[in-house]
């Protein structure tokens, strides 16, 4: 079994909904990689910004939580953020309109 696949869990970040968010999800989000050994954390970076950043500025209000898990199927590792809104995310094939699991990266 990969070493990453036992790596402790650690709580979720918890943000207020605030302009400073998305700095702090992505500070989480390095550290956690790094824990994991991941080397390169650009995709994740630039995928818990866009995440963050849609719920600050969609949703505004209550808290919003990231935590990022490692995956059994290495090097895969899995980033959610959620929120507090009243909104469901979309996921399912894509259309001319929406992108398919657009909240589900």
């Amino acid at each position: 079994m990969p070493s990453v696949a036992l790596a402790a869990e650690r709580p979720a970040l918890v943000l207020e909904p605030t302009d400073r968010a998305p700095a702090l999800a992505r500070r989480y989000l390095t550290e956690r990689f790094a824990e994991l050994g991941h080397t390169d954390d650009y995709i994740g970076r630039l995928v818990v910004t866009e995440l963050v950043t849609n719920s600050y500025r969609h949703v505004g209000y209550g808290h919003i939580a990231v935590r990022i898990l490692p995956d059994s199927r290495e090097p895969l590792t899995h980033v959610e953020v959620w929120d507090q809104g009243p909104n469901c995310p979309w996921s399912g094939p894509g259309t001319t309109t929406r992108s398919a699991g657009a909240a589900f990266c």
